[in-house]
């Protein structure tokens, strides 16, 4: 692997770390798994330890230099394909360890049937010139085919295992836009004020907007989320299901015209658990489903499955999606994170979709 391809870590040792071992700061401070550890430790230069190789036995002192070479291998087993057309992301940041890019509507995240070449993951190897290689790409977390908006990719699997813990726990925050038939009102019974994020882990807004110390909720919908039975793609509100939190809060109405219903709500949501089609599902099950929604809208999939019990249904359903001509309402607009290695607090935005229109980010956080 060529030298400006690989992706050394370096560990300043101070005196919290005086006396620990070069394992201590592996598997108990970067949480590398037992094989990423394996394949390091077994690279000619992966563990140097003041310029000298070492084991992850070396016992580490104050004023020490640790440095880790955690480039990726060639060898998640699937070669990528070039794109037969090629669509310019939006990236949204960059460093050495991440990549998070505004995924356009329409747009798959993986390869899948009738999008091996054209997926986003495709692109990204493409952009990072891995066309052609089987360097694993680690997205954390995906959006639908129809959803647009920001995905967030770890460039080696040291930064992607922290990612997913952040996600795991909370850590990671993404806030949605979403569109939805109908007038939503304020449940009065919603907190007000919930308190997602510490006050000192606090990001700023873009274009000087409110800071992100907590997500203002007006209403929430709870409800377990499962498999539609006889179909993969479709999900439902099912008490055998997944436990499934979504909040929102309502940023205002919009002329929406679909179909007899004119009235849409922009709203600012947030979930809790992240099931697939999660906030689709729940907007559906409390009868505003989001506009444009093929699935879950009236008439849409989940209606026709209902009725005629033939999956085929959903599936060309599916395929008719035209983005470009009624899009989905909804965007993962805001993503709150920290660098995994430097501990650099991330917020990031997504370009802000047309059916939005204006509203005030301070309606949002406060």
């Amino acid at each position: 692997m060529s030298e400006e391809k690989r992706r050394i870590l370096t560990v300043e040792i101070g005196r919290e770390r005086d006396g620990k071992t070069v394992r201590d700061v592996m598997r108990g401070e970067l949480l590398f798994s037992e094989k990423l550890m394996s394949r390091i430790k077994y690279r000619s230069d992966g563990i140097m330890l003041n310029g000298v190789r070492v084991r992850t036995t070396a016992v580490l002192r104050e004023g020490d230099r640790l440095c880790l070479d955690i480039t990726d291998p060639e060898e998640s087993g699937s070669v990528w394909a070039e794109p037969p057309e090629k669509t310019e992301l939006r990236v949204c940041y960059e460093d050495e360890d991440l990549l998070i890019v505004d995924k356009p509507s329409g747009m798959v995240c993986h390869p899948s049937f009738g999008h091996y070449a054209d997926s986003l993951a495709n692109h990204i190897a493409y952009r990072m010139g891995w066309t052609g290689t089987s360097r694993e790409i680690h997205m954390i977390g995906r959006l639908d085919r129809d959803t647009c908006g920001l995905v967030v990719v770890a460039k080696n699997a040291g930064a992607a295992g922290l990612l997913a813990r952040q996600r795991e726990e909370g850590i990671m925050k993404k806030t949605y836009l979403a569109l939805a038939e109908g007038l939503i009102r304020a449940d009065a019974e919603s907190p007000k004020n919930r308190t997602d994020m510490p006050d000192e882990a606090a990001l700023a807004a873009p274009e000087g907007g409110a800071a992100g110390k907590c997500f203002r909720a007006d209403g929430c919908i709870e409800g377990p989320i499962g498999n539609v039975p006889g179909v993969l793609m479709l999900r439902q509100v099912d008490p055998e299901g997944k436990p499934a939190r979504t909040w929102y809060r309502i940023l205002g109405h919009r002329d929406i015209m679909v179909g007899d219903r004119r009235d849409g709500t922009l709203l600012a949501c947030r979930i809790d658990h992240g099931r697939t089609h999660q906030i689709r599902v729940h907007m559906a099950s409390i009868g505003h489903p989001l506009a444009g929604d093929l699935l879950y809208g009236p008439g849409g999939a989940a209606e026709e499955f209902r009725r005629t019990g033939d999956p085929e249904t959903v599936r060309e359903i599916n395929a008719s999606a035209k983005p470009e001509e009624s899009p989905l309402g909804l965007c993962a607009w805001n993503m709150e994170l920290i660098q995994p290695f430097t501990k650099e607090k991330i917020s990031v935005w997504a370009e802000k979709p047309e059916w939005a229109g204006d509203f005030d980010i301070g309606d949002i956080f406060q």
